[in-house]
């Protein structure tokens, strides 16, 4: 892809005629229409797992899919940063702080209120999917920092904050964990980690 990063689709699923449980069905093309295929696919040739972008804590690997639809989107956990699409990594100077993608509920983030970052104008993150803007996704927050620990034996998630982690890929490659009932809103998760400044 002449050394960039592919402008990923943002759809959910990689089959056209869906995800069955044994992963049969025909792969979609990268350049499926976008509200189709899943990012994940503009990458498989290098991955050929699709349970690799299978999260088996995620109870809605998607903000969009009918119940009877859950298997459609299995393999679809992750959402990718839209900033990185159709870019080279050597045009990002700090790739170890730059996010390539994480745990959500949506496919692609692309900065339109779906970002954990703290956004000053909304005075939160993500407003795209929190409950009081979209009662259709009461769990949103819950479901993107889908990682409880545990201290003691006993759980540390809280229903109300969402104090759990989410799992973060980072440009450099190195994964690590981004706590949601510590960020208070996304004020500890700073927008550079999405977007490149100079």
């Amino acid at each position: 892809n002449k050394d960039r990063f592919h402008d990923s689709p943002n759809g959910g699923k990689w089959d056209a005629i869906g995800i069955m449980t044994d992963g049969s069905g025909s792969l979609l093309d990268a350049e499926a229409p976008s509200d189709v295929a899943y990012w994940g696919i503009a990458y498989y040739k290098y991955i050929e797992n699709r349970s690799a972008f299978n999260c088996p804590s995620a109870i809605r690997p998607s903000d969009w899919y009918e119940p009877s639809e859950h298997y459609l989107y299995i393999n679809s956990c992750y959402g990718l940063n839209g900033y990185v699409c159709k870019s080279r990594i050597t045009s990002f100077h700090y790739p170890e702080e730059m996010i390539f993608c994480q745990d959500h509920l949506e496919h692609r983030l692309e900065d339109n209120g779906d970002m954990l970052y703290y956004d000053p104008d909304d005075n939160m993150n993500m407003k795209q999917l929190r409950v009081e803007f979209d009662p259709e996704y009461p769990d949103a927050e819950k479901e993107v920092f889908r990682h409880k620990y545990q201290y003691g034996g006993l759980s540390l998630f809280d229903n109300e904050t969402g104090m759990g982690y989410c799992n973060t890929l980072w440009l450099d490659g190195h994964v690590s964990e981004i706590y949601g009932g510590a960020s208070d809103f996304g004020l500890d998760i700073p927008y550079r980690w999405y977007k490149p400044t100079d």
